[in-house]
């Protein structure tokens, strides 16, 4: 988790000094989501700090604008937290920073503490492109091998359905079938049992958002 210092008030060398920390984490929840959460935390320095009432004030472009009265006891050279904060993020089609900033009013003879972070929201997961030109031929060493290619980069995902064939007519589609979950480069051989009549679906898989479809004739 990592953590952003305001500055030593009155300075780094007073005896009686504080300063404030934003702790924060962030994640995506989806491919257009960001979740950001953080506490404020201020510490004390070689001396305690003690003050039952003073003004928390919170700016910026992450969260909404807000004041508290909170109490402020910190024991020598520790921190103490103070308040929390949770917001969600949408994501835009490029990197962006958000700002959140701190302040903390005069605690006992004290001057204001002040403590601001940018935290950088990821652009939006995009869409990938549909698998297409999909190709499925048997191997010239017979058996179940097929040569399976399509155009447009590797894929995460094949499936297959496989029905009959007799005279004229033919059956139903069996159910889609898992081939393979991991990264496939064109062209790339699986198996698929002689026989039957098949057809071959490709997708890719972001982290969040997957593409459409893409089917064999």
């Amino acid at each position: 988790m990592p953590t952003i210092y305001g500055s030593w008030v009155p300075s780094a060398s007073a005896s009686q000094r504080i300063r404030l920390q934003i702790r924060y984490d962030s994640y995506a929840l989806s491919g257009s989501q960001w979740y950001v959460e953080g506490t404020i935390w201020v510490e004390a320095g070689p001396s305690a700090i003690n003050d039952s009432s003073t003004t928390l004030t919170r700016a910026g472009s992450l969260t909404l604008s807000s004041s508290k009265t909170v109490p402020v006891y910190a024991p020598a050279n520790r921190a103490i937290s103070l308040d929390d904060f949770q917001t969600t993020v949408s994501r835009q089609s490029t990197d962006r920073g958000y700002t959140i900033a701190f302040g903390l009013g005069n605690v006992g003879s004290l001057t204001p503490a002040s403590v601001s972070a940018t935290i950088t929201v990821p652009k939006a997961e995009a869409t990938p492109a549909t698998p297409s030109n999909i190709v499925i031929a048997r191997s010239s060493s017979g058996g179940s091998a097929v040569n399976l290619s399509w155009s447009g980069g590797a894929v995460q995902r094949i499936e297959a359905r496989r029905r009959l064939t007799y005279g004229s007519g033919t059956a139903q589609w069996r159910d889609w079938e898992l081939v393979g979950d991991s990264t496939f480069a064109s062209p790339t051989s699986i198996s698929l049992a002689a026989g039957y009549q098949w057809q071959v679906r490709l997708r890719r898989v972001g982290e969040y958002v997957s593409s459409a479809w893409g089917y064999s004739g």
